[in-house]
């Protein structure tokens, strides 16, 4: 199974082009089973009603949770996950942290084939305490389905691997490598990643490097072996 995350910067690439086309079109390129994307936006400002959810849902479906953390209507913005696989359960997280920007986790496990995987998928804060309250809320969420195995993926907005968001996953989950995502044209930072439990099931992880104009972030891309 493969599975990605990429942070889409709302379809507006580092060239100054809102293209929703060549976004979907890398998403294809990445032949993954399941993609969680960050930063979508329904009515922005300047995309004449651009519905990204509904526009990537059927892009990139057929199975799609989402999580509008801001809605001022007609304006939503947030993130999502679309799934090769169907969807067995859903439920969307808070992770708000008071005096922040609102913040959602979509938790839901998929019906591979070989058995249930369960996503956890976010975009998490941009301070180091928003961060370390949200690990501990993913501390909580994960003594819930301890039998599945289970990904954690999106923006973690995270530069260290020792960060506050990772304190409480130390031990229980793994990553073989965390590559370089930010920004896409030069990338010093790797905010963008993919966790897995139990630590060996991802086989393989890179950022993908084959477009550095569709957004500000690489994608991350991960092969599973599913027990």
């Amino acid at each position: 199974m493969r599975i990605a995350t990429w942070n889409i910067h709302g379809c507006l690439g580092t060239d100054g082009r809102f293209a929703p086309d060549r976004t979907a079109a890398v998403v294809d390129r990445l032949n993954v089973d399941l993609v969680a994307l960050q930063e979508v936006y329904d009515g922005r400002a300047g995309t004449q009603g651009f519905d990204g959810f509904g526009f990537f849902e059927a892009r990139c479906g057929p199975h799609a949770v989402t999580a509008r953390t801001i809605r001022d209507d007609p304006h939503h913005y947030g993130h999502m996950v679309c799934s090769r696989w169907p969807v067995l359960w859903s439920a969307c997280r808070d992770m708000s942290v008071a005096g922040r920007e609102p913040r959602l986790l979509i938790d839901m496990a998929v019906r591979h084939p070989t058995g249930p995987l369960r996503v956890l998928a976010g975009h998490f804060g941009l301070r180091p305490r928003e961060r370390r309250r949200q690990g501990e809320t993913l501390e909580r969420l994960l003594l819930h389905h301890p039998e599945v195995p289970t990904v954690i993926l999106g923006d973690f907005n995270e530069p260290r691997r020792g960060g506050g968001l990772f304190r409480g996953l130390a031990g229980q989950f793994a990553s073989p490598s965390a590559p370089a995502t930010f920004p896409a044209r030069r990338p010093l930072f790797a905010l963008d990643r993919i966790l897995s439990k139990p630590t060996h099931l991802i086989r393989e992880l890179s950022a993908w490097r084959g477009e550095r104009h569709a957004s500000d972030h690489l994608p991350v891309v991960a092969d599973l072996h599913l027990p």
